[in-house]
């Protein structure tokens, strides 16, 4: 299932929605992406800078491979699991901040990610990426 997923900032959660009709599905502690795109809206991103303000304009979607702690949103479903939580060894933590760079990033530089094979966005802010571009 092809889906969008960002950290929710209500609940402190990553929302899962689908990129088909758009509702979000449920909200999760950490979710698996195939195919991963890293995507910031641009007029998102400007106001958060003329407003000082949080607002969900970044987001990475593909498909969902798995998710740990989900929780249905008005009765909702994702479907069964397709794999596994990724190795941490092989993982490059990835960043976004609004402030210092228009894009995500691997986190501690400017290297731009616009791609990756496999990540894993969780909760707690870390966004861990596998063959990024």
């Amino acid at each position: 299932m092809n889906v969008s997923i960002y950290r929710n900032l209500h609940n402190g959660l990553i929302s899962i929605k689908s990129a088909s009709s758009g509702l979000v599905l449920g909200h999760a502690k950490s979710v698996d992406i195939v195919g991963a795109d890293f995507v910031v809206n641009e007029g998102g991103r400007q106001r958060v800078l003329k407003d000082k303000q949080k607002n969900v304009h970044a987001y990475v979607k593909g498909l969902l491979l798995n998710t740990s702690g989900f929780k249905p949103y008005k009765g909702r479903s994702i479907g069964p699991a397709y794999g596994a939580i990724l190795p941490s060894h092989k993982d490059i933590v990835i960043s976004y901040n609004p402030y210092k760079a228009p894009h995500f990033v691997i986190k501690g530089t400017s290297d731009k990610v616009s791609k990756a094979s496999l990540c894993t966005v969780s909760c707690d802010g870390i966004i861990a990426g596998f063959g990024i571009e």
